[in-house]
């Protein structure tokens, strides 16, 4: 079959296929076939030459169809495009020079001509230029600046092409011709520096993990750390006696207590390594101190146990182990925070709101962010750092004491500086921030909390302001409905859609308890028009063509409503239709133990000031008195009429953010409130104490050392005037634990 050319033909279409005669043929007709006549020798055709191979073999093409080839005359035409070349300079920008004479013998120059065929090399090359510009290469002069063809130029396209020709200097090659990396351009005049790059921030997860892998470990190495340092303050009494100052025995009680050190040392690994990096870091604090003094320690301990004194280091194992108290106690609040943090995509917080209601600020719901909360975790709270840079001076202060203390040897220096260094060093120091930040962390985990570290508890000092809403001391599931009685013509059903009608503007437990009633009943709905608000403690609204008027008892005997014999209930809801009586419906207010706890912990906060705005109009203040027995003339009790602004507010733009919290309920509020103000007090006055012990402890060293009074810088009366200055710290410490 003949195919027409156009898309699916083949070159074999086009040759007609012999179509196949018979299915073998012999060898005659293969030389016949191929320019021969008959057999080569003429010899008589044999069968035994016949040829088993078919004449044509025929086979199937495959469908696919190949793309179609026009003949070579049908080709089009390569376009090939000109070679680019670099745009001649300007000769009028280049300087004028000396030209060199021309030769005369050089092949092909025309007088006045503008082609000249100058040799290069082994091949000639074409210019195109004036006759006077072009000489030979042997006759250039050195001085002349180097001029490129447009040849060469088209080749290196990367060259730079300045517009002007420099003066006696090469055309500079850009870096990527050289092999050289390029460097981001700048634009003139932008002198300003690169980004700098951000710190990346550990996720609360991984500090979690981090924090929570060394506590029990931490745990057990205090409680031995703790026995290691009796037994070293008991040896330190005993070789204080004076029927055991012989020098043998002094040595091996030396002995003894180098040992307890040695091993207090071991069991507080991890406080020298981290005060170890921060003075690898060039930065100070009390753990970089307590390196410093466990080294005198030692070396004052090995000095002792030759000369047979005494020396300080039971004092030094008691320091050691309140530095692990306090990084055990930083740890714990880190495991406690974070366990929060990592549970709370942190979007919620509690913000602090300036200026409202005349105070300094109001706690209220608003927006957070992990990223603020981290940042803020991450910096070291104030009180602590001013125990750092008491910690430099004191390292300062003790050696310059030494220093100008008479001394007789060295060794008799290192004692003076051992003893100054560790009378300085306030002990409730370590614990100033992290043990009560520990203790107020596991509160707060326990309602779903996490503080914005000192930033947090700092922004909840001075006066503030809590709003308490109706949900919050009576939430939905506390409200139940004891019992009902209805008035005049007035239908059960349609006094009972009324009513909820006029709830749903107050909101709260009894709207639900109103509307879980209507549903009940399948009553009709209404909408109710012209609300109003009274002070009195009630509410009226308009619906069809009926005033309604709900509210207390109080609000209908104000508003004259004749009230039957026997229907005057305190905690009961009143609905009146047309200054009518027509239902009574009284209600059990449930009190909720945390909720009665915040309130006395609100109450009992000095600066703080609970305002109540629910806008249900049976909490009034003789209401919440005899519910939660709390002293109600520190609380504020807005006017009903003014609730309303305070229903649904959140924190602006402008707060200031305390703590993450899950969700926002009351008991978690009032912990956050008191707890922060708890703990910033505890801070300050344990800082106060530290820094007034310490200074005093050096500052008597010093007049010690100064006066050369040995006897009185005996290892127990340093330990006395330690504990005694602790005691004080660790109490202060403990404050939000009793919260």
């Amino acid at each position: 079959m003949k195919k027409e050319k156009g898309e699916g033909f083949t070159w074999w279409d086009a040759v007609p296929i012999q179509e196949e005669t018979r299915d073998q043929f012999d060898l005659e007709d293969i030389l016949r076939e191929f320019g021969g006549e008959g057999s080569p020798s003429g010899e008589k055709d044999d069968p035994a030459l016949r040829s088993p191979v078919p004449l044509h073999i025929t086979r199937e093409v495959e469908s696919a169809p190949l793309r179609y080839s026009p003949p070579a005359d049908q080709f089009p035409r390569r376009q090939i495009p000109p070679r680019k070349t670099a745009p001649e300079q300007p000769v009028t920008d280049c300087p004028t020079m000396p030209l060199p004479k021309l030769r005369q013998d050089k092949p092909g120059s025309v007088d006045g001509g503008t082609i000249r065929f100058v040799p290069v090399g082994n091949r000639e090359v074409e210019e195109s230029r004036p006759a006077e510009m072009v000489y030979g290469l042997e006759d250039e002069p050195d001085d002349l600046p180097v001029r490129r063809s447009s040849v060469a130029v088209a080749e290196r396209e990367d060259e730079e092409k300045p517009d002007k020709c420099p003066e006696n200097e090469p055309v500079p090659r850009t870096k990527r011709a050289t092999g050289q990396k390029r460097k981001p351009e700048r634009t003139k005049g932008d002198h300003s520096a690169p980004p700098p790059k951000r710190k990346p921030i550990i996720t609360p997860e991984s500090r979690y993990r981090t924090a929570l892998e060394g506590m029990p470990g931490r745990s057990a190495r205090r409680v031995v750390c703790t026995l290691l340092t009796l037994l070293a303050l008991t040896l330190g009494v005993v070789g204080g006696q004076e029927s055991l100052s012989g020098a043998s025995t002094q040595r091996i009680l030396v002995f003894g207590e180098l040992a307890l050190l040695i091993l207090c040392a071991i069991c507080c690994w991890d406080v020298l390594v981290s005060g170890i990096l921060r003075l690898l870091r060039l930065r100070f604090d009390l753990n970089a101190l307590v390196v410093f003094e466990t080294l005198l320690g030692l070396t004052h301990g090995f000095i002792c146990l030759q000369t047979g004194q005494a020396s300080y280091c039971p004092v030094i194992c008691l320091v050691l182990n309140f530095s692990l108290w306090g990084l055990q106690s930083r740890y714990r609040g880190t495991v406690d925070t974070m366990e929060v943090a990592r549970r709370t995509d942190g979007t919620l917080a509690l913000r602090r709101e300036p200026n409202k209601s005349g105070d300094s600020g109001a706690i209220l719901p608003g927006e957070g962010s992990m990223d603020a909360f981290l940042e803020e975790f991450d910096r070291t709270p104030a009180p602590q750092r001013l125990t750092e840079v008491y910690g430099l001076m004191l390292l300062i202060l003790s050696l310059f004491g030494a220093l100008l203390a008479p001394k007789e040897d060295g060794v008799t220096f290192i004692r003076n500086w051992t003893a100054i260094l560790v009378s300085g060093t306030p002990l409730c120091g370590f614990l100033v921030w992290y043990r009560p930040w520990a203790f107020l962390a596991t509160k707060l985990k326990e309602q779903g909390a996490a503080m914005y570290g000192w930033a947090g508890a700092r922004r909840m000092g001075g006066k503030l302001t809590v709003p308490i809403a109706d949900q919050d001391l009576f939430p939905a599931e506390g409200l139940k409905l004891n019992g009902v009685k209805f008035f005049g013509g007035a239908s059960p059903d349609r006094v009972i859609a009324y009513g909820a009608a006029v709830m749903e503007n107050v909101g709260g437990g009894l709207s639900a308890l109103f509307q879980e009633q209507a549903e009940q009943r399948g009553c009709r709905r209404y909408t109710a028009q012209k609300v109003r608000r009274y002070d009195s403690g009630g509410i009226g609204a308009d619906i069809l063509s009926d005033s309604v008027l709900v509210g207390s008892l109080r609000f209908m005997q104000a508003m004259g409503v004749d009230m039957p014999a026997g229907t005057k209930v305190s905690q009961a809801v009143y609905v009146a239709i047309e200054g009518e009586l027509v239902g009574v419906f009284a209600v059990q207010y449930g009190v909720s133990r945390s909720v009665a706890e915040s309130m006395g912990m609100l109450c009992g906060c000095r600066g703080v000031n609970p305002t109540i705005t629910a806008l249900d109009f049976i909490i009034t203040e003789p209401f919440v008195k005899s519910k939660f027995r709390v002293d109600t003339g520190k609380m504020n009790f807005l006017p009903v009429s003014q609730r309303s602004r305070w229903h649904g507010l959140e924190a602006g733009a402008d707060s200031e953010p305390c703590a993450l919290i899950w969700e926002y309920r009351f008991p978690t509020v009032a912990m956050v409130v008191t707890g922060a103000r708890a703990l910033r007090t505890a801070v300050l006055w344990g800082a106060l104490i530290a820094l007034v012990g310490g200074l005093m402890g050096m500052a008597i060293m010093t007049a010690l050392t100064c006066l050369g009074a040995q006897e009185t810088m005996s290892l127990v009366n340093i330990g006395l005037f330690q504990m005694i200055w602790a005691v004080p710290g660790i109490l202060l410490s403990g404050w939000p634990r009793s919260i």
